[in-house]
């Protein structure tokens, strides 16, 4: 479900993206403020290819950051149900390690099946007021791992940063 939302933030990035430089398909930073939600994404415009993407619920002061991971934790559908090797069901726990700059945490994140890649969809909150989230807003600098999987994207714009989590506020 988590993956589904950053799916729908990206296709409302891509859309107004796509039409500034339609024939490009690099990955690059798409980023809307709308009245209650605000998103920030490194992502390939009109596509599922998603590096890592930020959301928010306007002025909650939490932010949400999705990413693909490689490793597939999902080995059986039951139902609707994704369950692991071990029978649990997803979302399974993970620690995840957000990292800006000099600053860097590693907080308990949710993993679950990206049925798209075949690996795994990672989500993690954090606070706006998190140091990590703090340096991103001057900085653009994002780097987050989990699973084995560690994604470094080229730092976001610094004024698209600084708006985000200004709107997240």
């Amino acid at each position: 479900m988590r993956a589904a939302v950053a799916l729908a933030a990206l296709a409302v990035l891509a859309a107004g993206a796509a039409q500034a430089q339609e024939e490009d398909y690099a990955p690059r930073w798409m980023g809307q403020v709308e009245k209650t939600e605000a998103h920030l994404a490194y992502a390939v415009p009109e596509s599922d290819e998603v590096q890592v993407a930020l959301s928010c619920t306007r002025k909650t002061g939490q932010i949400r950051i999705f990413f693909p991971a490689e490793e597939r934790l999902a080995q059986t559908l039951r139902g609707s149900t994704w369950l692991d090797k071990v029978g649990r069901p997803a979302p399974w726990p993970v620690s995840v390690t957000v990292a800006s700059g000099a600053q860097s945490t590693t907080v308990r994140g949710q993993a679950d099946a990206d049925e798209l890649a075949g690996g795994s969809s990672v989500t993690v909150e954090l606070t706006d007021r998190a140091p990590v989230i703090q340096a991103f807003a001057k900085t653009g600098e994002l780097r987050v791992s989990a699973l084995g999987t560690a994604v470094e994207v080229p730092p976001a714009p610094r004024r698209d940063a600084g708006r985000f989590v200004r709107a997240c506020r």
